[in-house]
C-alpha cells in the first residue's frame, strides 16, 4: 500500500477471516470462525437449517497482487469439503476481493509450481534451494468471487 502503513500479519489476517464471514453470512450460509489453533480450518461456512457443510482456510494479503504465501503441508491439505479463500484486502475503504479454490486445485497448483521454480536454475546458474514456502498465484482470476465451487445453496 503506497503511502500508508501495512497491517501487522496476524491483524490482516484477522480482517481476512471476518471480511469472508461477512460474505458468507451476506450470501444467506452461516459462517462461523473456528479458535486459533484449529489446524488447516479457519471458516465453517454451512447452509441454513443443518444442511451441508464446507470448511474454509483463509489467506489474506493487503495488495491487488493474485499471490499468496504457503507452506509445503498445504500440498498435503486436500479434502472434497477444504477449500481456500485467498483475500486482497486493497487499501481501506475499497471492498476486498475473494478468490475461492478447492483444496485439491491449490495442491496440485503449488506443487507443479514449486517444481517447476527447482528446474529453473538461478541467474547465476545454480539451482533454486529448497524450502517450505510455496506460493499460489491467480494471475487470470480465474478464482475470483468463484463461491458457487463450493457447493452450498446461496441466495446470491
Amino acid at each position: 500500500m503506497v503511502g500508508m502503513l501495512r497491517l501487522r500479519k496476524d491483524v490482516a489476517g484477522n480482517a481476512g477471516v471476518l471480511f469472508v464471514a461477512a460474505e458468507l453470512s451476506r450470501r444467506g450460509l452461516t459462517a462461523l470462525p473456528t479458535i486459533r489453533n484449529t489446524e488447516g480450518v479457519d471458516l465453517i461456512a454451512s447452509e441454513p437449517n443443518g444442511g451441508r457443510s464446507v470448511a474454509l482456510q483463509v489467506k489474506t494479503n493487503q495488495s491487488r497482487k493474485t499471490k499468496w504465501l504457503l507452506s509445503k503441508k498445504n500440498e498435503t491439505l486436500v479434502s472434497s469439503t477444504l477449500f481456500y479463500v485467498f483475500v486482497n484486502l486493497g487499501l481501506p475503504g475499497e471492498c476486498p476481493r475473494f478468490f475461492v479454490v478447492p483444496s485439491e486445485t491449490v495442491a496440485h497448483t503449488i506443487k507443479t509450481s514449486h517444481q517447476a521454480w527447482l528446474n529453473t536454475p538461478r541467474r547465476d546458474g545454480n539451482p533454486h534451494p529448497d524450502g517450505s514456502l510455496r506460493a499460489f498465484f491467480d494471475q487470470q482470476e480465474k478464482h475470483l468471487d468463484n463461491w458457487a465451487v463450493l457447493g452450498l445453496k446461496m441466495i446470491v
